[in-house]
């Protein structure tokens, strides 16, 4: 898929079951795009690169901080928990 494929199925409106997927694959999908845009400003503007695993590592840890803020502020289903349901841990 491409950016905007991608963009448009994330934006499609939802059943409430599937919006609990919708909604941790948009953060899923900033934080990528997060990191993708620190990692190339590092590359052009101090020539440094930081290895996928580490990138990879941080997208997790950002994950799994933002779920678990927002899973403390609803009492609805745990997206903390949803998301370590889906992923294999490193």
């Amino acid at each position: 898929m491409d950016l905007h494929s991608v963009a448009a199925w994330i934006n499609q409106p939802r059943a409430s079951s599937i919006a609990l997927v919708s909604s941790v694959m948009k953060l899923y999908f900033q934080s990528a795009m997060y990191f993708i845009w620190k990692e190339r400003n590092a590359q052009v503007f101090t020539a440094t690169s930081t290895p996928a695993a580490v990138i990879s590592s941080s997208l997790d840890r950002m994950m799994c901080d933002r779920l678990l803020l927002y899973s403390a502020r609803s009492s609805s289903t745990s997206l903390l928990l949803f998301y370590l349901s889906y992923i294999r841990p490193p």
